[in-house]
């Protein structure tokens, strides 16, 4: 019973430490770190690496002296009688064993450049993860800036919510005692429940984009978000500088090298191989009386295969070729991008500025409309209308925010910048 009850307590332990860990607020980054170690893409290009140095390991391997060892086992039966001719009979098995040594001294210098060859693809699988860490987190980002976004914008609508429910209330008053119209009270209720139709709206986005978050990083629902990440970007030929470390350019340039390798191999098989074959005998069969010891060395001239080696060398050629032109359109995009997105940026930049001034003082307008609305000086139309621009102007100001940080970290992607 004390143990039942010594492990109760243990998983109320856990659970509660989970619970507590889930309760706190995660950042992007932090989303990203857990993310990682979860999505199925970065797995499968993380398995890739390893599975390409195990490649490697059994290329050197092919270098190495390989040791074995044989045995036979043969039936034979002789029926002769005593003067020679075929009559009685004797069956006998005749064994052998023996170790086999084998060792590879010369391919042409191929096993070499595939040597070589077999670290160039490693490194290219490598900038290949790298570049599938960062598509996950400009994903994450963009699924973790936009359940803000919509928490935001269901911030200005219940303040809206608020505001609207307090007028109702003093124009109510207002209308039991004659200083204002009935007409007044309903036509601001009205906007009321359309400002109540637009926030169960913005909910059901937000739950959407909220599972969009939890398939991405595999973190709990009810995980809090937290933005932290300041940002501030460098001149544009300074990225511009920094896109020559771009994973995709390293990638690309990384299949050049693959490519030559490969037109190098190639020309290589034109070359004679050399190899050396030592067999100890163990166990002879009857009757055998050779040395324990034999040393082959087999040299192979190839003389004709059909043109096959040839035309091998041509392919390798041009698909060089092919990822040359392949590495300068990857050049030029990246650089495209760059320029694309750093215009993005400073202009989004710019509205961010602009909207916060502008909202700043469509509120202040609502304050003097709902003033003025008590001297009589402007009916409840006027005050609506102030409060329906503050509202379009807090909903802009929040989606130009989330642009901005969008732009931002698809701008430092771009450049090359590793999250």
């Amino acid at each position: 019973m004390k143990w039942r009850l010594a492990v109760f307590s243990l998983i109320s332990c856990l659970l509660g430490s989970f619970e507590l860990h889930a309760a706190q607020s995660v950042s992007l980054d932090q989303a990203f770190a857990h993310a990682i170690h979860h999505s199925e893409s970065v797995l499968i290009k993380a398995a890739e690496v390893r599975a390409l140095r195990q490649q490697r390991r059994q290329k050197i391997g092919g270098l190495l002296p390989t040791l074995s060892f044989e045995t036979d086992f043969d039936y034979a039966s002789e029926r002769r009688d005593s003067g020679g001719s075929f009559g009685g009979g004797i069956d006998s098995w005749q064994r052998q064993a023996q170790l086999v040594l084998n060792q590879p001294l010369f391919k042409g210098g191929r096993e070499y450049v595939t040597l070589k060859k077999s670290k160039q693809e490693i490194e290219r699988s490598q900038y290949d993860y790298q570049v599938t860490r960062n598509q996950l987190y400009l994903e994450i980002a963009q699924a973790f800036y936009e359940v803000l976004q919509y928490q935001r914008d269901l911030q200005v609508l219940r303040k809206t919510q608020h505001l609207l429910q307090n007028r109702i209330k003093e124009l109510t008053k207002r209308a039991k005692i004659g200083r204002s119209r009935d007409s007044a009270v309903m036509s601001s209720r009205t906007r009321l429940h359309q400002i109540k139709a637009e926030a169960a709206l913005k909910q059901a986005l937000s739950k959407g984009a909220r599972r969009d978050f939890v398939y991405l990083t595999n973190l709990p629902e009810s995980t809090p978000l937290k933005d932290n990440k300041a940002i501030d970007t460098k001149s544009l030929s300074a990225l511009l500088t920094d896109a020559g470390q771009h994973p995709e350019i390293a990638r690309a340039s990384k299949q050049v090298e693959i490519g030559e390798a490969d037109k190098k191999i190639a020309l290589l098989a034109h070359l004679p191989t050399l190899d050396l074959e030592g067999r100890y005998l163990l166990l002879k069969p009857q009757g055998f009386r050779p040395s324990e010891w034999s040393l082959n060395v087999n040299l192979t001239f190839p003389l004709f295969e059909g043109g096959r080696t040839h035309a091998a060398f041509k392919e390798s050629a041009i698909r060089v070729e092919q990822e040359r032109l392949d590495l300068r359109q990857v050049r030029k995009q990246i650089d495209l991008r760059i320029r694309r997105y750093y215009q993005l940026y400073r202009g989004v930049q710019q509205q961010v500025k602009q909207l916060k001034t502008a909202a700043h003082y469509a509120y202040k307008s609502y304050e003097l409309e709902q003033a003025d609305y008590e001297k009589s000086l402007v009916s409840n139309l006027d005050v609506l209308d102030s409060l329906e621009k503050y509202l379009e102007l807090k909903q802009a100001l929040n989606q130009a925010e989330f642009d901005q940080k969008i732009a931002y970290f698809q701008l430092n992607i771009a450049a090359g910048h590793q999250p």
